[in-house]
């Protein structure tokens, strides 16, 4: 018998410290040991603001028959808990099983935009199932946070020296938003891109680079073509990893996609604070990634296409005066001239009713149902990681919805836009989400206008192939993009301007020669925002194409909303004929 409960310890403490010592972050939920056991752990040690946050949930069914566990998980940004996000995911086990969970837990969409609010970023799982002594628990702990910061998370080795000297110079930097500083456990890296989602900047060694496993470094390239930052701290003049080589651009960095690579100078294993937040700001300001710019009224050219909802004022005026100068009155004296005094009591109920009915019927007539948009979409190609990144922004204006749940590609990430320059915060709301990429709630709201980013990453052998010049032919495009590309503007890998019209899959048109300022003016023309960066990199060996029909393109959402606008791009690196980008060419210049 004490053998089996020295047994009983070591499980109970392996099983405690399999995860805690990988993970940034862990917890155990408190359950009956004899019935189940629960730890939960994630790669980082807070909440980002945004995006998604990977928690492995860990759990054993020690009992003698198998049971359900549910995790409904409700994220929030303020103490009462009215705006939440929730996600449930429930587990079902036989004796004896034990069971590792990765789950993706959406955090609040929090309007972009919203600067200088505080909010308090809250995520709390309730439980249910046989033997748990606690059913609700608040995960991580609280920390003030404010709408708009981003999130700079330093793997654990880089934290010990330097995260508090770094959260430091970042209180003391003033302005209207601050950065918040996280840990990140590589050890226990996430198997899905969303798990990365809400980090802006991710700071690693070189060698932790080379240590990741194929797949993570897979998943690292896909974060980083769309918009997130990979700092790499180490010793000055240390190259970039060969992964990195292909898209090698001005002072050792390198662009894929709307992310980038920069180096970052470390003597020993210590960062310098104030080189570390000059540069982030610079890359902030060079780089702005798809979901981050001036989503506004008076800049937003997809916005402006949108006419405002406008209250039936008029209309309620006109009700209210029928009601209390024809409806009321009139009825006071027909009862009395037929002295039948009591139908007092229904006749004008029922009349104020049958008004409001006709009146709610009218608009409806003037809204209709569903509602009508404006959307955009542009798609990165990196031919030589068989990638393609899919950015797309989107506005509506919808009448009545009688539903409003749409789904997303299960590695899709969503947000939500500032629609109205005149508040500040926006409206607040319930949201609901589901494993596989169904989402609910206040995305949509009748009689409302709305605006969302998305942004996905997928496998492609799409490409633009560039065929030189060979004795009197001019230089020729070969696409294998599954779209007919109206005008397209490229540089050819020695830095050349040419373009060609109406490119289709399999077809080879020749080019023409153009001039910087028309490729400038192109790029210009399919900026639909302040701030735009349409062609995230401008180097050599780079192109941008035009869509004449984007059905198939973009990422479907509410499929009531009928969309009026639709424009598509194809942008990224081109192809050498035969083969893919070679080393050393294009980058951000």
């Amino acid at each position: 018998m004490k053998k089996r409960g020295r047994s009983l310890l070591w499980g109970l403490l392996c099983f405690g410290m399999c995860l805690s010592v990988q993970a940034s972050w862990s917890t155990r939920i408190q359950t009956d040991p004899s019935r189940v056991r629960i730890q939960m752990s994630s790669m980082l040690d807070g909440l980002p603001n945004k995006g998604h946050v990977p928690i492995r949930i860990q759990i054993q069914n020690t009992g003698s028959s198998g049971g359900t566990w549910t995790f409904d998980f409700r994220s929030s940004i303020s103490w009462q808990e009215q705006d939440v996000l929730n996600y449930p995911t429930r587990v079902s086990l036989q004796p004896g099983e034990e069971r590792i969970l990765e789950v993706m837990v959406p955090l609040y969409p929090l309007q972009e935009g919203g600067r200088g609010v505080h909010i308090q970023p809250r995520l709390r799982v309730n439980m249910g199932g046989p033997g748990l002594e606690s059913t609700s628990q608040q995960l991580f702990s609280m920390g003030q946070s404010r709408i708009g910061s981003e999130v700079v998370a330093l793997s654990t080795s880089l934290a010990g020296r330097n995260k508090s000297a770094i959260e430091q110079r970042i209180q003391t930097s003033g302005g209207h938003y601050q950065d918040r500083v996280l840990s990140a456990g590589l050890s226990v890296f996430p198997e899905d891109i969303r798990g990365l989602s809400g980090l802006d900047f991710l700071i690693i060694t070189p060698g932790e680079w080379g240590a990741l496993e194929r797949g993570n470094q897979y998943l690292l390239m896909q974060w980083i073509g769309r918009g997130g930052h990979l700092l790499l701290a180490a010793p000055a003049d240390t190259p970039l990893p060969a992964a990195f080589q292909p898209y090698r651009g001005e002072a050792g960095t390198a662009s894929l996609g709307w992310g980038s690579v920069f180096p970052v100078v470390m003597n020993g294993d210590i960062l310098d604070p104030d080189e570390l937040l000059s540069q982030m700001n610079q890359i902030r300001r060079d780089r702005p990634s798809p979901g981050r710019g001036e989503f506004l009224l008076r800049v937003w050219q997809l916005r402006e296409l949108i006419p405002d909802v406008e209250r039936p004022l008029f209309l309620l005026l006109i009700a209210v005066i029928a009601i209390a100068v024809f409806l009321g009155p009139l009825n006071v004296v027909v009862a009395f001239r037929r002295k039948r005094p009591v139908q007092l009591l229904w006749m004008t109920p029922m009349l104020s009713i049958g008004l409001s009915l006709a009146l709610l019927l009218l608009i409806l007539l003037m809204d209709g149902f569903g509602g009508k948009g404006h959307r955009a979409v542009t798609i990165f190609l990196l031919p030589a990681e068989n990638l393609e990144i899919v950015a797309q922004e989107q506005v509506s204006r919808t009448g009545v919805l009688l539903r409003r749940s749409f789904a997303l590609p299960a590695t899709a990430t969503i947000q939500r836009l500032r629609v109205d320059y005149g508040h500040r915060r926006g409206s607040q709301g319930v949201f609901s989400a589901l494993p596989g990429g169904q989402w609910d709630g206040d995305w949509f709201e009748s009689r409302a206008i709305q605006g969302q980013a998305m942004i996905d990453s997928r496998p492609s052998r799409a490409r633009l192939e560039f065929i030189p010049a060979t004795g009197n032919a001019p230089p020729e495009v070969l696409s294998s993009i599954d779209a007919e590309l109206s005008q397209v503007i490229l540089r050819d890998f020695d830095g050349n301007y040419w373009r060609t019209e109406n490119v289709r899959a399999g077809s080879r048109p020749p080019l023409k020669s153009t001039t910087p300022e028309e490729g400038r003016k192109f790029i210009r023309s399919l900026s639909l925002r302040e701030g735009e960066r349409v062609l995230p990199v401008t180097g050599p060996g780079v192109f941008l194409a035009q869509v004449a029909a984007g059905d198939g393109l973009f990422l479907e959402s509410l499929d009531s909303i009928r969309w009026d606008r639709q424009e598509a791009r194809y942008t990224g690196f081109l192809s050498r004929a035969g083969g893919t980008r070679a080393n050393g060419e294009g980058g951000a210049q």
